[in-house]
């Protein structure tokens, strides 16, 4: 995977036939929905995992920028504005570290008026992204994550050690890190966020920095804080994810101490 031409250029031609079909015949996010059994969802986390990946293994800036606003304006096509917004920070956390010069400032300031002006385009293509800027917490989304977190707290404060597996109403799961809480009490949420502090916390210990898979262990765990605290469950799929991504590393042997490598192979 690392430095591979091809993977890239498949991404560029996948990223730009998902714009095509959006202007072709309108939001993708309803086509899926009405035509198909798989998920907007699912077709935006693997474009965002995807991208995420290469951001951290490009070395040519052209490449990183094309593949970057490519991917931002592909995942608003969709409508998945979690990842869309989360794919700014990281890729804006990745110029800042890894590319730091005059360029990186200017390009970080493109980013943002660039996906200003996405966000500010219509309610058409972007309604769902547009709606939350546009209502804020009277959108429909933000009304029911509000709705969702109400019920959270009331089940937490009712149930504070065991929690109430699956208590919520259909749909109505919290959109963050405490939903492992209502499912599973205080000791699944506390092993839970031990899992991946202790996890997070291992790799950057041995793994060797400022190379390919120091940027990659930044960027996917930066992702997964800002989904984790503000937009997904504690089950979203990136969890896991992340944790393998982890757990490879040391089984390629990505080490700072060449001993450790040799007594862990």
């Amino acid at each position: 995977y690392l430095g591979s031409r091809k993977i890239l250029i498949f991404s560029y031609w996948t990223i730009i036939f998902i714009i095509f079909l959006n202007i072709r015949d309108g939001s993708l996010m309803f086509i899926i929905y009405n035509k198909y059994v798989v998920s907007y969802q699912h077709l935006s986390l693997l474009l965002f995992i995807n991208s995420v990946l290469l951001l951290s293994l490009i070395k040519s800036d052209f490449s990183w920028y094309l593949l970057f606003f490519l991917t931002l304006i592909a995942l608003f096509f969709i409508g998945a504005r979690s990842e869309a917004f989360t794919f700014v920070l990281v890729g804006v956390f990745s110029l800042i570290k890894s590319r730091l010069n005059i360029l990186t400032i200017l390009a970080t300031l493109v980013i943002i008026t660039f996906a200003n002006q996405l966000i500010t385009l219509s309610d058409g293509m972007f309604f769902r992204i547009y709606d939350i800027f546009q209502n804020g917490t009277q959108s429909g989304s933000a009304i029911l994550r509000f709705e969702s977190l109400d019920h959270t707290i009331n089940t937490i404060n009712r149930n504070p050690v065991i929690g109430d597996f699956a208590s919520y109403p259909p749909g109505l799961y919290v959109h963050n890190l405490l939903s492992i809480y209502v499912d599973f009490g205080l000791l699944g949420f506390l092993f839970y966020i031990l899992m991946l502090v202790f996890s997070f916390l291992l790799v950057r210990k041995y793994i060797q920095p400022f190379n390919n898979a120091s940027d990659m262990v930044n960027n996917f765990y930066l992702a997964l804080l800002i989904l984790l605290l503000f937009a997904k469950s504690g089950v979203y799929v990136l969890v896991p994810f992340v944790l393998g991504i982890s757990a490879g590393l040391f089984k390629k042997g990505f080490f700072k101490n060449k001993s450790l490598q040799q007594s862990t192979s």
